[in-house]
């Protein structure tokens, strides 16, 4: 929610990944202070290339299109970081949330669901996080004194991806 891809960690990984050899995109998507979902799904079905193993990243309000995604496409696994599940009480996102997404739908798409929140986080409970875990399965991690993971460095999500390539899963 008002963010954009040249912000927080997304540049960083996204160099890292392609010093790595791994090809990487960042979509802008629009309207980001009052967003609609389905101009940002169809802005990443856009940027989706079904014959590329696929790993989504989104942070906050990114995370939480990731699950609209999955019904529509299969990926090789998926990182909700600090992704709220309800409109927070914040009048820009009622309309975001006015449909749930098909969690039965977005949970067999996807090979392995991460879902990361900070401990101090001042706009996602760390409840949020778990309650996707719960509706989406894969695996949650907490983190310590990551805020809002405005983070301009990331290691361990890099680590993440990596080793999920590197398994072949």
């Amino acid at each position: 929610t008002g963010g954009n891809p040249d912000e927080t960690f997304f540049p960083w990984v996204r160099r890292e990944l392609e010093k790595l050899g791994h090809r990487t995109s960042a979509p802008v998507l629009p309207s980001s202070d009052w967003p609609d979902r389905e101009g940002w799904i169809q802005v990443v079905m856009e940027a989706y290339d079904p014959a590329q193993e696929t790993i989504l990243i989104g942070r906050s309000l990114g995370g939480t299109l990731i699950p609209y995604l999955l019904e529509h496409i299969q990926v090789k696994a998926a990182f909700s970081i600090a992704a709220p599940i309800n409109h927070l009480g914040w009048d820009n996102l009622i309309d975001f949330f006015s449909r749930e997404p098909d969690y039965s739908r977005a949970r067999q798409h996807v090979q392995q669901y991460f879902h990361w929140y900070s401990d101090d986080d001042p706009h996602v409970p760390v409840e949020q996080g778990k309650a996707f875990q719960e509706l989406l399965g894969g695996e949650f991690r907490l983190f310590h004194a990551y805020s809002h993971f405005y983070n301009q460095e990331f290691p361990e999500l890099v680590e993440a991806v990596q080793k999920i390539i590197d398994l072949k899963v």
